[in-house]
């Protein structure tokens, strides 16, 4: 993010919207979390950019919906470059992910259910408790499917 802000700062960009997967970062940021001690070095070089008279927009988006950032960074990586690529056209990986965007396709939410430590799983498991397990899982899944 410090990175971006940079570019479009020196871009003169007047007025930003920036989105991120990382909603622990956004709420850093734009000071909804609190610290106890020293702000992180980074959280305060963009905050001190937050502040410059523009005008930016920091929100939190899903990760599924922030697929198509994803797959751009990973594929400066693969260029082995830090430098500002321009791409006249969509490599054909991209174009699937942006037809996808454009047409508003569902994406999966991937979720990890962490319970297993709550019940004592780790420690001993009953059948009792399997079956406890079972039924929260059965249950989680009608939700999300069908209601």
């Amino acid at each position: 993010m410090y990175l971006g802000l940079d570019m479009a700062w020196r871009e003169n960009i007047t007025h930003l919207t920036v989105e991120s997967d990382s909603k622990i970062l956004v709420d850093m940021i734009t000071d909804n979390c609190k610290f106890s001690g020293i702000i992180p070095t980074l959280v305060r070089r963009i905050r001190k950019f937050l502040n410059l008279s523009w005008t930016v927009q920091v929100n939190h988006t899903l990760r599924e919906g922030n697929r198509n950032v994803d797959w751009l960074a990973n594929y400066n990586i693969l260029m082995d470059s830090m430098n500002f690529n321009l791409l006249e056209t969509p490599p054909n990986e991209l174009r699937s992910l942006l037809f996808d965007d454009l047409s508003g396709t569902c994406m999966p939410r991937n979720v990890m259910l962490v319970f297993f430590s709550f019940l004592g799983f780790a420690h001993f498991c009953t059948k009792k408790k399997i079956k406890f397990l079972i039924y929260i899982f059965v249950t989680f899944v009608q939700i999300l499917f069908l209601e």
